[in-house]
């Protein structure tokens, strides 16, 4: 079995675990962890530049997001993923108002709206994970759009580094889903995130 073929069983491994883990989870627990968010953001969103946050409702399963986001939106545009073809992702801002539709991949939630490519100077992008290791290196649900969507956008900072500061970019998972380097496995295209949000707060891991 060659090496690319042991990272992708790797991966589903790591993955299959982590679902397991999140089964588990008790709902006082995540009703803690919801309020860990929810500071967290606030703390984070103080220290960055006004813009617009690009951001995911997580499904029952992923880390409670949403009464942080439903906290943010009332002081910043918040948009959410709509995922397109050829690993594409469009973005529609929500409000109280908006509508779901099961449209996504196996049903997934998404909003009803106008969707437009991403906003030009977003200050956060909030990523989703299932699990990030100490070097940054994400390990996602496997559909690979937003490896390609980060890889966009960080080349579009690079070309405007002058003139358009990068989107703070933040992988957001339960603090024991933060594992020691190289316990996720990486394959070239994988999105390597600086920083990680969990119920205990942000981290920092490109310092």
């Amino acid at each position: 079995m060659n090496q690319h073929l042991d990272r992708h069983e790797a991966k589903k491994n790591l993955r299959r675990t982590i679902r397991r883990q999140r089964q588990g989870l008790t709902q006082p627990f995540r009703s803690q962890a919801a309020a860990g968010f929810r500071s967290g953001l606030d703390q984070l969103c103080q220290e960055l530049p006004v813009g617009p946050v690009l951001a995911y409702l997580p499904t029952e399963q992923e880390p409670p997001l949403r009464p942080a986001l439903e906290k943010l939106q009332l002081t910043r545009q918040v948009w959410l993923p709509v995922v397109q073809p050829e690993r594409q992702l469009l973005w529609v801002r929500w409000s109280p108002q908006t509508r779901f539709r099961p449209t996504g991949p196996g049903g997934l939630m998404q909003p009803v709206g106008p969707a437009l490519p991403a906003p030009q100077r977003p200050a956060l992008v909030l990523v989703p994970a299932m699990a990030i290791d100490d070097d940054g290196v994400r390990l996602g649900m496997g559909g690979g759009y937003y490896d390609i969507f980060l890889a966009d956008l960080n080349g579009l900072a690079e070309a405007n580094r002058d003139c358009v500061p990068p989107a703070a970019q933040v992988a957001c998972v339960f603090h024991q889903e933060v594992l020691p380097t190289g316990a996720v496995p990486a394959d070239p295209w994988d999105a390597r995130i600086p920083m990680v949000l969990t119920e205990r707060g942000v981290r920092d891991l490109s310092a």
